[in-house]
């Protein structure tokens, strides 16, 4: 890829992903390096969070692909805004600033963490 290339953010974040896992792949291969990614998102709340169980019941498992680790439900950045301003005790207006827009929304697809 010769010169600069611009892609969308999630472009940017699937390239970085990408090679990510190849190198942690070939520390595996090359060294027998053990190494497992947990894609963590969508955490928020008292119980949003990577405590709990979910790192050691994935660093025991065999299971060497990446995995999500968060919510299903849908979340749009308005409703994080209001979920993030819900715990201060006073009113707090949301305000959109023009420009670049990247993912409107996102979850978690959690059907390779439950088969383990």
């Amino acid at each position: 890829m010769p010169g600069l290339q611009r892609f969308a953010t999630s472009r940017c974040l699937w390239l970085g992903e990408t090679c990510n896992r190849r190198a942690l792949q070939a520390l595996y291969q090359d060294f027998g390096i053990e190494c497992q990614i947990g894609r963590f998102h969508n955490m928020y709340g008292p119980f949003g969070t990577w405590k709990g169980g979910c790192v050691p019941r994935l660093t025991k498992s065999d299971f060497r692909e990446p995995v999500n680790i968060g919510s299903d439900e849908m979340v749009c950045m308005n409703e994080m805004a209001e979920i993030v301003l819900s715990f201060e005790d006073r009113k707090l207006s949301i305000h959109h600033i023009p420009g670049p827009e990247g993912v409107r929304g996102c979850n978690s697809d959690n059907t390779l963490i439950s088969w383990y």
